[in-house]
């Protein structure tokens, strides 16, 4: 099963003892073996360290990839660490940079089985996100 995350920019590290109890629920409650994550904000940084170290330790069976919402090398302030875990979504390139996000979320969105996410307000592009994988009947775990 695939797994997304979706989380406000401005998230605290203080989140990762939790995040990282949700990531061990997706992997053994749901089967979860693939994490797609985006490469914006302070959610996204923390949570590609979690998973690339813990996660990566404790499973090392699973896969991740860092999802790209603008071509690459486009945007220097955007570029991974590690190219070859990138993705870019086929169709990206013809969306005007202020919806990349958007819709680079829907297609992680429709990508995947599961949503982690923690959104700290009712507004922005991770509760837009959440919204539209509800109405997408995936699997929420909100990081408590």
């Amino acid at each position: 099963m695939t797994c997304c995350f979706f989380g406000s920019r401005d998230t605290s590290s203080s989140i990762l003892p939790a995040l990282r109890n949700t990531i061990r629920r997706a992997v053994n409650e749901y089967g979860a073996d693939r994490f797609l994550v985006g490469n914006q904000g302070h959610f996204d940084y923390i949570t590609q360290i979690m998973l690339n170290t813990f996660i990566k330790d404790e499973f090392p069976f699973i896969r991740r990839n860092v999802v790209l919402a603008y071509m690459p090398g486009t945007d220097p302030k955007h570029e991974p660490k590690d190219s070859s875990i990138t993705i870019y979504p086929e169709g990206l390139e013809t969306v005007p940079p202020r919806f990349a996000i958007l819709r680079r979320n829907q297609w992680m969105t429709d990508h995947s089985d599961i949503v982690i996410c923690h959104v700290t307000h009712s507004w922005g592009g991770a509760a837009k996100a959440v919204e539209y994988a509800e109405k997408k009947k995936k699997i929420i775990l909100p990081i408590q």
